[in-house]
């Protein structure tokens, strides 16, 4: 096999390329139907430096190399972990590349704060364990309960002032507390 940057000539359990430090080929299973998860899509410069990251942490992983940008899968069990990591810590994942690099990482389109990675986790929570656990940004999700919230207040005060009703009252009022404690 060989490199394809320096076409050097490799060993089949090497992941990075000797001569050039260049990552060679995908970590881990390869298979349709393995055990992985997706840990992300990332900027080509910032997908070589997680995967940097996951090596020296030896965790299983792959590379899939697209036209703008890089898709890395790990197995299952270590993606929420990980993604909390680097979330937690993406300026010094990025701060150790050129500034060449960083500055065409903070003009590529990245959601949120992480530059070079494209479907950045936006928000987390404390779980029941005490574990911090990063959201996947579904955000259409997080507004339900205030929307439903909202409408709950807006007819409790209707049915209250202007058609002086407590039935309908006591249901926006119920509907105003469903959305409140409605999970997130």
């Amino acid at each position: 096999m060989r490199c394809p940057t320096c076409e050097r000539i490799y060993d089949d359990g090497e992941a990075v390329c000797p001569s050039c430090r260049v990552l060679l080929e995908a970590v881990g299973p390869t298979s349709a139907d393995d055990d992985s998860a997706r840990l992300g899509l990332f900027h080509p410069a910032a997908a070589d430096r997680v995967a940097e990251l996951l090596l020296r942490r030896a965790v299983t992983h792959r590379l899939i190399p697209r036209d703008d940008d890089t898709e890395i899968r790990v197995e299952a069990r270590y993606r929420d972990d990980v993604r909390t990591e680097l979330a937690l810590n993406w300026d010094e994942v990025v701060g150790v590349l050129d500034e060449d690099t960083r500055a065409v990482l903070r003009g590529t389109p990245s959601p949120g704060s992480a530059p070079g990675w494209y479907d950045a986790p936006r928000g987390g929570h404390i779980d029941r364990g005490g574990r911090l656990v990063v959201d996947s940004g579904d955000d259409e999700v997080r507004t339900l309960g205030p929307a439903i919230a909202v409408v709950g207040i807006i007819l409790a005060i209707v049915g209250w002032f202007a058609i002086d009703s407590g039935a309908i009252a006591t249901a926006g009022l119920a509907l105003a507390l469903g959305g409140i404690l409605s999970p997130r």
